[in-house]
């Protein structure tokens, strides 16, 4: 028999499902559909919970997972033949769970390497994706839903100040982005947002389309710690001292990253490895005076453009990891990066 173990080093956090052999897809309800190749095949899953619950396979009965295995993984597997490449059935999972679906074909040999995705680095605090968790009321967003799986959701209740939902943007790729028009003030927000000292990370793919003045990706209501951000001119990021500056003046679509961590911050744009300003803004942390705003600073800096992707990592990622979350969102948007 196959080590199980050994096929979960990586895994995919939060609800939904993943599956080597195809997109991988979320939703707010645990459920998914596995397609595998043809021939003989071992379909494994590897499960962790933290308050327990099951998972059912094909329709099956419940098979349980208790709260009690968590950190240790149960794995589950089945050996099957599939004449045709076919989607197999449903898995339903239920329950606070962390789990991986892997289907491997006769010899051991994986079908596919692993996508990547967010969760696959550490420290994940923070994951709003335009394609998903969308409350729409209208053509405008009136809830985000956090993917980090930490439940830090994004709302809006005034409808004047809802933003606009665009289902494929041809700027970013075809994926969807929302779109915020600083005349209208318009901006999410989420009232209990966490904090997180220095060293942390944030990354933002989106744009300033136009107007003058400042304008912020996201803010907390006064003059703590952001970034990026535009100046009028040029990007920025700021940490209650004084704002750091980049030669970068192009409004066009960017996938941003800022690296928080005292003297060694530094911001990162359309490339991974060289920054393009560099040094200490200040020692603010991130959401250090809750509520996340995402689309204005929540005072007077409001963005007149959009956003496709917006993460916060409770740390400072390191050159290969950053690596990996510029390739994943330079391709999924279309946008050159190195």
């Amino acid at each position: 028999m196959l080590s199980a173990h050994a096929q979960f080093a990586r895994r995919v956090r939060g609800d939904g499902w993943h599956s080597l052999l195809g997109t991988p897809l979320y939703y707010t309800g645990t459920l998914g559909v596995v397609q595998i190749p043809s021939g003989a095949v071992v379909l494994q899953i590897s499960v962790q919970s933290t308050s327990g619950g099951s998972f059912t396979l094909f329709g099956g009965a419940p098979i349980p997972i208790p709260a009690s295995i968590y950190p240790l993984e149960f794995v589950f597997q089945h050996t099957l033949w599939q004449s045709n490449p076919q989607n197999i059935g449903l898995i339903v999972f239920t329950g606070t769970t962390h789990f991986f679906v892997n289907a491997v074909q006769e010899g051991h040999a994986p079908v596919a390497s692993v996508p990547f995705l967010p969760p696959q680095v550490g420290n994940l605090l923070i994951w709003q994706r335009a394609d998903m968790g969308i409350t729409l009321s209208g053509s405008n967003v009136s809830g985000w839903a956090d993917q980090s799986g930490n439940g830090y959701n994004l709302t809006q209740g005034t409808p004047a100040r809802r933003p606009v939902y665009n289902s494929t943007d041809a700027a970013y790729g075809s994926q969807a982005t929302i779109q915020c028009a600083a005349s209208a003030v318009q901006y999410m927000v989420n009232s209990g947002a966490p904090s997180s000292a220095q060293p942390f990370t944030t990354i933002i793919v989106g744009e300033s389309t136009s107007g003058a003045g400042q304008q912020q990706f996201f803010g907390d209501g006064g003059t703590n710690t952001t970034g990026p951000f535009w100046t009028g001119s040029a990007w920025a990021y700021y940490a209650g001292v004084a704002s750091v500056v980049s030669s970068n003046v192009s409004r066009a679509p960017h996938v941003f990253a800022v690296v928080f961590n005292g003297a060694s911050s530094a911001l990162y744009i359309d490339g991974s490895q060289t920054a393009i300003a560099n040094g200490s803004a200040g020692a603010n942390g991130f959401g250090s005076a809750p509520p996340l705003i995402v689309g204005s600073d929540g005072v007077a800096e409001h963005l007149n453009g959009k956003i496709a992707e917006f993460l916060v990592y409770s740390a400072a990622l390191t050159p290969s990891q950053r690596k990996s979350i510029f390739t994943y969102l330079g391709a999924r948007y279309g946008i050159a990066v190195s």
